[in-house]
């Protein structure tokens, strides 16, 4: 949704468990029982630590009747990214800064708030620190 060329394999998403919401959770459960596929409801609050803020960073995509859609915070997408440390993750980190929609400094200055609490995520911080160390490096030979 921010103009990635890559193909993605999922669509992570976020939703209000308001009642409002309910019609919409049912369809989705619904769509996805008749693709076959596997619906895991799981928020990214789960995942990582949500750094600082992070909801005065979402990108408005656009209302659709009564459903407002965002983007979520890069910062958060890039710290999930970093917590698992695929090459396709570290390849989205290296897009996010190359369309300036996270700034390296200001993701190092999240790795280093999420460090203490990375174990509670089940993230190792050693991976945090040596996939920021790789995305650093990627960006100086560019």
């Amino acid at each position: 949704m921010l103009g990635h060329t890559r193909r993605t394999m999922d669509i992570d998403f976020s939703l209000s468990l308001s009642e409002q919401t309910k019609p919409l959770r049912d369809i989705m459960h619904s769509v996805a029982d008749e693709l076959g596929l596997e619906l895991e409801v799981i928020t990214l609050e789960e995942f990582v630590p949500i750094p600082a803020n992070a909801s005065h960073r979402h990108h408005f995509v656009g209302q659709f009747g009564s459903i407002e859609v965002y983007v979520y915070d890069p910062y958060t997408i890039a710290l999930s990214k970093l917590a698992r440390g695929f090459e396709t993750d570290i390849q989205d980190i290296l897009f996010l800064l190359d369309q300036g929609f996270i700034r390296l400094d200001e993701l190092a200055s999240f790795v280093d708030a999420a460090i203490p609490v990375a174990w509670e995520y089940d993230v190792d911080p050693a991976n945090l620190r040596a996939y920021l160390s790789e995305v650093r490096r990627l960006v100086e030979e560019t």
